[in-house]
């Protein structure tokens, strides 16, 4: 693990609940389209990234780091140009695949600097997909997945260590891609999936 140190506006700190309301303001997680390769420029000191890309091009990427200034923050999207085919409306599926994001954990503040543990997790993730009701879900390692399908958007929650955050995605009669991202004032963090239908 590698310990950001990012200096963050404002004053120092006087008590317990201004850290905590402080660390709030100071991380942030969100949606942005990475280049066509899975590279962000996204204006912050990238700590960690990383993105996974198919044969076909299809994919996710994401990123997590610091910007002095405005504290720590996490990044991802779907590689651009990324589709799956037409989506079933009736009948399951099962998608096998592999899911990654970046986290900084161990939050903490001193003075006008942020702190926090930086790392990549990853690993193997089956989801369940029911045309019918339009729901895609799932779990592995910390990830749960509670997707909803809207024709082949894919939207709905992520919980990773307990922390909830927004899933964008698509998913199709082959494979499913999903972005997302999540912070509050101990963890944020950012990844994405890419599974085929088996």
């Amino acid at each position: 693990m590698r310990i950001l140190n990012i200096v963050i506006a404002g004053a120092a700190i006087a008590s317990l609940s201004a850290c905590n309301f402080i660390q709030n303001l100071s991380t942030d997680s969100g949606f942005r389209t990475p280049s066509a390769s899975g590279f962000y420029s996204s204006g912050i000191n990238i700590t960690r990234s990383g993105r996974e890309i198919d044969a076909s091009g299809d994919g996710f990427a994401y990123a997590a780091g610091g910007k002095d200034g405005e504290g720590l923050k996490a990044i991802s999207g779907l590689i651009p140009g990324t589709e799956v085919n037409f989506r079933p409306n009736t009948g399951s599926g099962t998608f096998t695949g592999r899911y990654e994001l970046s986290q900084i954990s161990g939050i903490d503040i001193n003075g006008d600097e942020i702190y926090g543990f930086a790392s990549n997790v990853s690993g193997a993730i089956s989801l369940n997909a029911d045309f019918e009701n339009d729901t895609l879900t799932g779990s592995a390692g910390n990830l749960t997945v509670n997707g909803t399908m809207d024709g082949r958007t894919l939207g709905g929650t992520v919980v990773y260590r307990g922390l909830s955050g927004p899933l964008r995605g698509l998913v199709g009669g082959d494979k499913t891609v999903g972005a997302f991202h999540g912070n509050n004032a101990n963890l944020i963090y950012a990844g994405g999936f890419i599974a085929d239908r088996e």
